[in-house]
């Protein structure tokens, strides 16, 4: 499933530290456009918000999966 190889595949970028493997991920799912929302902060550009997410927060967190369910094209992880 393509949603399972971004899932796994950003997580695993993410942890390595390996930026354009990440950016590549979410490219590689975002042919019509990416959004991302965050709940009480105005819309921004997507690529700008990962970029900063990764400028702060990747040097100090590492992500763990603990249970992901995947229906059709929609998962949570």
């Amino acid at each position: 499933h393509t949603i399972e190889h971004f899932l796994h595949g950003q997580i695993d970028c993410w942890n390595r530290g390996d930026k354009d493997g990440f950016f590549a991920h979410y490219r590689s799912v975002s042919a019509n456009g990416l959004s991302i929302e965050y709940v009480g902060k105005p819309q921004a550009d997507a690529w700008q918000v990962l970029e900063g997410m990764w400028a702060q927060q990747q040097p100090k967190i590492r992500v763990e999966v603990r249970q992901c369910i995947v229906n059709g094209n929609e998962a949570a992880c």
